[in-house]
């Protein structure tokens, strides 16, 4: 389990710093992107292949499907919400140097990276493998916990690992709920196309 979830991160990484190799006139965000679409047959591929076959990985009902979009809206909103409130990026700026990163780009771009391609490769890691893998060893709680972290040291700062480690714990518990795949990529999805939409709106600032 530790190595088949190793090997997927470190497939995405070398994907996404290939592209930055042989593209240097992309932004960052294109390269984090096409490395995660290049990454992720192989990701899908792995996690297939930890997924019982009578339990597809890629099926989920219209209600629920809409049950899960409500829910990525509201925990989008409440975790950043809450993150605004603490002022913490005053204490912790690191977000705020690289916010150009992602929200600088254009917005089909983001849309594109941020809100389709990028949360599926990260929730076949953390979830789909990371948090899957660990809960057939252990309870919901301390898998939730273990893989969360994990996702929040993935995002590099302390403001976003923050929003990573309280977010990951709600991604964890729609594939709990569901038992599929597509129920945190659908959340994650949903959640980072919420704060493109509000950063473009000017809604919500870079933090």
């Amino acid at each position: 389990m530790i190595w088949t979830f190793v090997c997927s991160a470190l497939v995405y990484g070398l994907a996404v710093d290939l592209c930055c190799l042989f593209f240097r006139q992309w932004e960052p965000l294109a390269c984090t992107g096409a490395g995660a679409m290049a990454a992720l047959p192989v990701l899908l591929r792995l996690y297939t292949r930890k997924t019982d076959k009578k339990n597809p990985p890629f099926r989920i009902g219209k209600k629920e499907a809409g049950f899960l979009i409500l829910s990525g809206i509201a925990a989008c909103l409440t975790v950043n919400t809450l993150i605004k409130i603490s002022r913490i990026s005053a204490v912790f700026p690191g977000f705020s140097m690289k916010s150009g990163d992602f929200y600088g780009p254009s917005l089909k771009l983001q849309v594109w990276a941020m809100g389709v391609v990028i949360p599926a490769a990260e929730e076949v890691i953390f979830r789909g493998l990371g948090f899957r893998g660990m809960r057939e060893k252990m309870g919901f709680f301390a898998s939730a916990l273990w893989s969360s972290a994990l996702f929040a040291c993935w995002h590099g700062n302390v403001v976003q690992g923050i929003y990573g480690f309280c977010m990951g714990f709600v991604f964890s518990w729609a594939m709990e709920r569901d038992d599929t795949i597509f129920a945190p990529i659908l959340m994650h999805m949903v959640a980072n196309l919420v704060s493109v939409a509000l950063t473009a709106l000017g809604v919500c600032g870079r933090n």
